[in-house]
């Protein structure tokens, strides 16, 4: 993904753009690894009052710039046009600054820097990096951590591991020091490091079931390390990493000895997909109560195509699954606040359900409705909603789709789309012989009508666009519902 280069600053006199920001992507990246400097990432938002503040103080200041210049390879993003980058590096809100190796990984990073405390960070950052130069211009230049996708902080990982490979881990977390009296939060890197070249005590004990003897990460932090245990499961390997802070607390500035946003990451040397699904657990209906049995027995038939490669203990996981192959994972991952990415859903055609043709979805003319026009307005949804039903009930009896073995749940399932096609069917006849349950629906399509297009406009004039009118999003599918059925290819089970 490439940035572009029409760079976002405060609005208010500042010289933020005197700093030679580059736009996001590889060319960026590149050039930190001819020049041999590190990257200052600044994260920022037209509409986040501390990202204008830095632009008018610290990235205004002379000694800043003229040292980012001089030293740095700086990146500038704009939170809302590079969400992704965003996921993956935001240190805790907005202004984020982070500095990175050309690879990609993390060095440290912090939020808002007042201009005494950015010169300080500017500082440190060019010590570390002159100290441990070669180490971070070798990381593996192949798989650039910018070109990931989100990632958060990581704790402690069970995966199902499948193949005989090597494997990688590698983790970062924030630890908390203390400068001319102030608290400073600083965020270690602890550049992947190679675990399980054959021959290795690590790479034996994910070859056999037992412990993992505990490991430490970093000279720097040796209370710091990683222990498991491996056990064989169907012909492959479950096996469980704790991330353990063994340090002892001191009797003042007990946080120093605290861990930040732990991350803990297990991928293949090769990059190969060798994560597998992990095994199902078995219920028994006479260990749990009946309602909840019934409820995770459908559940299982929701999510069936649904590949789970990790569980987290305290803490959630991610997978990254391969490419040419979602029931594999190439890289899992924990992260200390979940995401999910919602896919976008879109009504479905005329085409696509013949049946919902004439359905009015609009809301503007639903909230203009009369009486004499409900059955042509409406009528169109129980009608296909009813077809659908009969079209699912179809399938039930067959083995294919994953079926098998969920022909009660996806029975109930569908008594409940029954139940919820009468009252469909209940509210359309209540509109029409109840003339205030009609003009409370008529209010209700209008307040949604005028809330969908106001914030519209509202969201356009944020970004710039001044001259936007309400005419130019008071548009039919800037205020249309999106109704049930599902369209072809979406499914009840």
């Amino acid at each position: 993904m490439q940035g572009d280069t029409d760079f976002r600053f405060s609005p208010r006199p500042n010289r933020a753009a005197e700093i030679e920001w580059r736009p996001w992507g590889e060319p960026a990246f590149a050039e930190a690894r001819r020049l041999g400097r590190p990257i200052l990432l600044s994260l920022s938002a037209v509409w986040c009052h501390w990202c204008h503040v830095m632009d008018e103080t610290s990235y205004s200041d002379a000694r800043v710039i003229a040292r980012i210049n001089e030293a740095f390879v700086a990146i500038r993003i704009d939170n809302d046009r590079n969400p992704d980058v965003n996921r993956r590096y935001n240190m805790g809100g907005w202004p984020t600054t982070a500095f990175l190796a050309a690879s990609g990984d993390i060095i440290t990073g912090a939020t808002y820097l007042p201009p005494g405390q950015m010169l300080q960070a500017l500082e440190r950052v060019c010590e570390f990096f002159a100290a441990n130069r070669t180490a971070l211009l070798a990381l593996d230049a192949t798989e650039h951590a910018h070109a990931a996708d989100a990632e958060a902080a990581k704790a402690h990982l069970d995966w199902q591991y499948k193949f005989e490979k090597h494997w990688f881990r590698y983790m970062l977390w924030g630890r908390l020091g203390y400068h001319a009296g102030e608290p400073d939060t600083t965020w270690l890197g602890h550049f992947r490091r190679r675990f399980g070249a054959a021959g290795d005590d690590v790479y034996e004990a994910i070859h056999q079931s037992g412990k993992i003897a505990p490991l430490i990460v970093t000279a720097d932090q040796p209370g710091v390390h990683v222990e498991g245990i491996v056990r064989r499961s169907d012909g492959g390997f479950v096996v469980t990493l704790f991330l353990v802070n063994g340090q002892e607390e001191p009797k003042k500035r007990r946080d120093e000895a605290w861990l930040f946003q732990p991350e803990l990451i297990v991928e293949a040397e090769d990059g190969s997909p060798c994560f597998e699904k992990r095994s199902p657990h078995a219920m028994h209906p006479d260990r749990i109560d009946a309602a909840e049995f019934q409820e995770e027995r459908t559940l299982a038939m929701l999510y069936r195509d649904r590949v789970e490669f990790a569980v987290g203990h305290g803490v959630a996981v991610h997978a990254d699954e391969a490419p040419e192959n979602p029931s594999r994972a190439v890289r899992v991952r924990t992260k200390v606040l979940p995401e999910w990415e919602v896919p976008r859903q879109t009504p479905p055609t005329d085409e696509e359900i013949p049946r919902l043709a004439g359905l009015v979805r609009d809301m503007k003319a639903l909230a203009e409705l009369d009486v004499d026009g409900l059955e042509n307005a409406l009528g169109a949804l129980p009608a296909a909603y009813a077809e659908w039903i009969a079209q699912q009930r179809l399938r039930i009896p067959g083995t294919t789709e994953g079926l098998a073995g969920f022909h009660d749940e996806a029975g109930k399932a569908l008594d409940g789309c029954d139940r919820a096609l009468g009252r469909i069917r209940e509210g359309i006849d209540l509109l029409r012989a109840d003339a205030q349950a009609l003009e409370a629906f008529r209010f209700a399509n209008r307040a949604m009508w005028y809330q969908r297009t106001r914030t519209l406009l509202a969201m356009e004039r944020r970004r710039g666009n001044e001259a936007a009118d309400i005419a130019d999003v008071d548009i039919p599918k800037n205020r249309t519902w999106y109704p049930f059925p599902p369209g072809p290819g979406q499914r009840y089970s």
